[in-house]
């Protein structure tokens, strides 16, 4: 296996060893950073050289000018970083950040990391990195949409803490990014606390309460027309 090593002399340096269909470990886990502000923290993925792409919502209530404090997956310090660019929360859940150096950062493992061609399709095995680990999951067929007359999905199955707004969703056969991590949600007509009692009785999901569950992302083909623009 080939060590993947992001050396911070002066620049982020990217090697790339994983392809779709390689049989090597894919660890997009490497490329998580964590952002934090003086109100709250979120995540964000190396994309490249002092580079991060985040959701909109993690940093978009501090100002143009706000810097923000960026740690590794080890909570280690890497620098600061400023908002280059953002999109609207409640239409593009996108920003990416400029990232400024620390002159003793720390070295870290990294992968270059791709933006999916193709949106999740539902059911397709997912990979959600959030801070040291790295989540399996499925896309929801609960949240899906289309586009170019191709259903996609737009939230995992699994559920994630708040903390995790921002990070990065993968495909696992694709092993590219293929969204970003907007907001919880659910919805539906019964009372929440009562359908996951139910849940762990083990009764059907939508026989007992019609609530759905799911972490919504921003999908593969938005995130390319953001970068693009």
């Amino acid at each position: 296996m080939v060590r993947l090593i992001a050396v911070f002399v002066a620049s982020l340096v990217f090697v790339s060893s994983c392809f779709a269909g390689s049989n090597e470990p894919f660890f997009p886990v490497n490329n998580v950073v964590r952002i934090v502000s003086p109100h709250g923290w979120g995540q964000g993925v190396l994309l490249g050289q002092h580079r991060i792409l985040t959701a909109a919502h993690v940093v978009d209530t501090e100002g143009k000018r706000a810097k923000f404090s960026i740690l590794d997956k080890f909570g280690r310090k890497l620098g600061s970083a400023t908002v280059e660019k953002a999109g609207q929360r409640g239409n593009v859940d996108l920003a990416l950040l400029t990232l400024n150096l620390s002159e003793n950062a720390p070295s870290v493992d990294a992968i270059t990391i791709s933006v999916c061609k193709e949106n999740a399709v539902p059911g397709e095995e997912l990979e959600v990195a959030a801070d040291a680990t790295q989540y399996s999951t499925h896309a929801s067929s609960d949240y899906v949409e289309a586009y170019k007359n191709h259903e996609y999905s737009t939230a995992t199955e699994a559920f994630f803490s708040h903390g995790t707004s921002g990070a990065g969703v993968y495909s696992k056969a694709h092993r590219c990014l293929v969204g970003i991590v907007s907001r919880q949600d659910s919805w539906g007509g019964a009372d929440i606390q009562g359908c996951l009692s139910d849940l762990v009785k083990e009764q059907p999901r939508d026989k007992v309460c019609k609530v759905k569950f799911g972490t919504e992302f921003v999908a593969a083909e938005d995130i390319r027309k953001f970068l693009a623009n």
